[in-house]
C-alpha cells in the first residue's frame, strides 16, 4: 500500500537527499576542490543517533514515509537493490532482522547474527554486514514500501557502497556513503562562513535544493555573509521552522525587519519563509516554492507592493485563509495547491493569470469568484476540491483547461461568458457532479451551452440574473451585515467595522454607502 496519495499525485513533495563530499557537524557538503568552495547538500537529521528499540526505516524518495524514515533517491535505491551495499554495525552480539517494513518478506528468512557469513567483525566493536537482494522476494515490494533494520542489541552506524576506482585495480575501492548515522541534534542550523576538510579550506557560498530541507526540530536557521546562492525549495517540510536570519553583511539575501524569510536584495524577492513570517512591504515577489510544505502556517498577510506569486510558493502549507492583494497580477502553477485547510481565498481583479493546478485539492474551498481580466482556466486549477459548490467564472474566460474542476461537489456554476468557452474534451467537469448542478449563464447564450459538450450535462442551464453572484457584488447602504464577515479593505487588511467605502468579501466587492 502507497502510504501517501498526495505524494502519488506531486512527485515534488518527495524528499530527496542528494550525494555528498563532506559532513561536519551534521551539516553535508559538496566540495568543489578547484575554486575551494564548498555548497550545502543537506542535513543529517533523520535517524541521528537512534533510541528506539533499534528500527531503522529507509525509503524511496517517490513514496512519501513521515519522519521515521530516511528517504533515499531514487538512483541510490535502484543501487541498493541491484549491487551489493555494506552497512557498519555497532554491538557486542548483534541480531538483525531486514524486511521490507510490513514483514510479509524476511531477508535470508532468518536472522542474522554473528557467524552469518554476511556478517564480518571488524575486531573494534563493529561488524560489516553485506547485503545483496537480487534474486530475493523482497524486491517485489520494496518500491512500495520501505527498507527496515529491526532485530535487537546493535545500532547501525551507516550504509554505503563500494565504486572501483579509474585504475581498476583490486584493492582500489572508494566507499560511496549512503548514510550516516547523523551528529545533528541541534535544533539549530548555523551554517558556517567557511569549514575545513583533509587540511584544505572550503568557503560556504551556496545552499542547494532541499538544502535545509525535512529536519522537522529544526527551529532556526542563520545564513552567514559567504553565501551568494540559494536554491529553491530550501526549507521543504521544515514545519518547526520559526527564526531565520540572514548576517547583515550578506550582500545578496537579507531578512530585513526580523521578517524570518530569506530575501533576495537586488530583486526584492521572497524566495524562503517560515511559519512566523512578517512579509516586509518592500517586497515585490514571492519566489517558487518559498513556503511549500509549510504546515505551521495558518496565516499571513501579502503587502500590496507583490506583484506575483511563484510556482507551488504556498503548496501544501496550512493556511485556512488568504486574501491577493489587488497589487499580484499573476499566481504560479501550483501556487496554493494542496492546501487542505485553505477555506477562503479573495482573488482581485488585477490578477490577468491563474497558473494549472494554482488550488487544486483545496478541500476546504466552497465557493470562487474568479477574477474579471482572467481569460483562460488552467488544467486542474480547482481539481480535487471536493467541498467547491459555487463557482462565478467572468465574461472574460475564452478557455477551461484539462479536469480544471475534477472532482468537485458543484451545485451552482455562474458563468458570465456570452461565447461559451472552450473546454479540453470532455475532462474539465469529470466526477463533478453536475449532472445535479445548475450552469447560470447569459440569457442570449443557454442555447448554445444546452447544445455544447460538456456543458449540456448540468441537469439544469438557465438565464442570469440580477441577483446572482459576480466579481462586482453589490451594494449595502449602511453597514455590512454580520453575515458578511469577515470582510476586508482593498489593501488585503481584514476590517471588523466596515466603514464607507469599497469592502471585499468572498471575492466580492461591496460598496458601503
Amino acid at each position: 500500500m502507497k502510504r501517501n496519495l498526495l505524494s502519488t499525485l506531486l512527485l515534488a513533495f518527495s524528499l530527496w537527499v542528494s550525494a555528498y563530499d563532506v559532513e561536519i557537524n551534521g551539516i553535508c557538503y559538496n566540495l568543489n576542490r578547484n575554486e575551494q568552495v564548498a555548497e550545502v547538500s543537506c542535513l543529517h537529521y533523520h535517524l541521528g543517533e537512534i533510541t528506539w528499540s533499534g528500527t531503522y526505516r529507509f525509503a524511496p524518495e517517490s513514496y512519501s514515509t513521515g519522519d521515521e524514515c530516511y528517504v533515499v533517491p531514487m538512483d541510490i535505491w535502484e543501487r541498493l537493490k541491484t549491487e551489493t551495499f555494506y552497512a557498519t554495525i555497532k554491538g557486542e552480539n548483534p541480531t538483525i532482522y531486514l524486511t521490507n517494513g510490513w514483514w510479509s518478506y524476511l531477508y535470508t528468512n532468518d536472522y542474522i547474527m554473528p557467524g552469518n557469513e554476511l556478517l564480518a567483525d571488524n575486531g573494534d566493536g563493529t561488524w560489516t554486514l553485506s547485503v545483496n537482494f537480487v534474486g530475493d522476494p523482497i524486491l517485489e515490494l520494496l518500491d512500495e514500501r520501505h527498507l527496515l533494520f529491526t532485530g535487537f542489541g546493535y545500532s547501525v552506524e551507516d550504509i554505503y557502497l563500494k565504486n572501483a576506482t579509474a585504475d581498476g585495480s583490486d584493492d582500489g575501492q572508494e566507499i560511496e556513503y549512503v548514510w550516516k548515522n547523523g551528529t545533528c541534534h541541534s535544533d539549530e542550523a548555523n551554517i558556517p562562513e567557511k569549514i575545513t576538510y583533509e587540511d584544505v579550506e572550503y568557503t560556504v557560498t551556496s545552499i542547494g535544493v532541499n538544502g535545509l530541507s525535512g529536519f522537522y526540530g529544526l527551529t532556526s536557521v542563520t545564513i552567514p555573509y559567504t553565501i551568494t546562492s540559494i536554491a529553491n525549495n530550501v526549507f521543504f517540510k521544515c514545519s518547526d521552522l520559526v527564526s531565520v536570519k540572514v548576517d547583515s553583511e550578506n550582500v545578496t539575501y537579507d531578512s530585513r525587519e526580523d521578517c524570518n524569510a530569506i530575501i533576495e536584495t537586488s530583486s526584492n524577492t521572497l524566495i524562503a519563509g517560515c511559519k512566523t513570517t512578517v512579509i516586509p512591504n518592500s517586497v515585490t515577489s514571492i519566489r517558487d516554492y518559498a513556503f511549500f510544505t509549510c504546515t505551521g502556517l495558518t496565516s499571513i498577510t501579502i503587502p500590496n507592493s507583490v506583484t506575483s506569486i511563484g510556482e507551488s510558493a504556498f503548496g501544501a502549507s496550512g493556511l485556512t485563509e488568504i486574501v491577493i492583494p489587488n497589487s499580484v497580477t499573476s499566481i504560479g502553477v501550483f501556487a496554493f495547491g494542496s492546501c487542505g485547510n485553505l477555506a477562503s481565498v479573495t482573488i482581485p481583479n488585477s490578477v490577468t493569470s491563474i497558473g494549472d493546478r494554482a488550488f487544486s485539492s483545496c478541500m476546504s474551498l466552497t465557493s470562487v469568484i474568479l477574477p474579471d481580466k482572467v481569460k483562460k482556466i488552467g488544467d486542474y486549477t480547482f481539481a480535487f476540491c471536493w467541498n467547491l459548490a459555487s463557482v462565478v467564472i467572468p465574461g472574460s474566460v475564452t478557455s477551461i483547461g484539462a479536469n480544471a474542476f475534477e472532482a468537485c461537489r458543484l451545485r451552482d456554476v455562474y458563468c458570465y461568458a456570452s461565447q461559451v468557452p472552450e473546454t479540453f474534451e470532455d475532462n474539465t467537469f469529470q466526477e463533478a457532479s453536475i449532472g445535479v448542478a445548475t450552469l447560470h449563464v447569459p440569457a442570449e447564450s443557454v442555447g448554445d451551452y444546452q447544445s455544447t459538450t460538456p456543458w449540456n450535462g448540468f441537469m439544469n442551464i438557465v438565464a442570469l440574473t440580477d441577483d446572482d453572484p459576480s466579481g462586482i457584488g453589490k451594494i449595502v447602504n449602511g453597514a455590512v451585515p454580520t453575515h458578511h464577515q469577515p470582510v476586508y479593505n482593498l489593501n488585503g487588511q481584514r476590517v471588523s467595522n466596515a466603514a464607507k467605502g469599497i469592502l471585499i468579501h468572498n471575492g466580492k466587492k461591496f460598496i458601503v454607502k
